[in-house]
């Protein structure tokens, strides 16, 4: 399929990542797009100042997530 220029599978989507970490963006909430059941956004690496179990500072990369779920696939009502 590849050769011909042709995506193997035009089912549709159950799942999308959102990514606009790289065009640096620090957070965002994707849409759901029907008849998708959930979208991960996901934002830009940044380095957190974070508290370790020994109660050490470090630092350390992060990144905010948000993951928007449709509610009749989550819990069925």
């Amino acid at each position: 399929m590849a050769r011909e220029s042709k995506q193997a599978s035009l089912d549709p989507a159950h799942f999308t990542v959102s990514n606009l970490g790289m065009p640096n963006v620090e957070g965002h909430s994707a849409i759901i797009n029907p008849p998708e059941a959930a979208v991960l956004a996901i934002g830009k690496t940044e380095r957190r100042l974070v508290v370790r179990p020994d109660d050490s500072l470090a630092l350390r990369d992060g990144v905010n997530m948000t993951l928007s779920v449709d509610h009749r696939v989550a819990d069925g009502a």
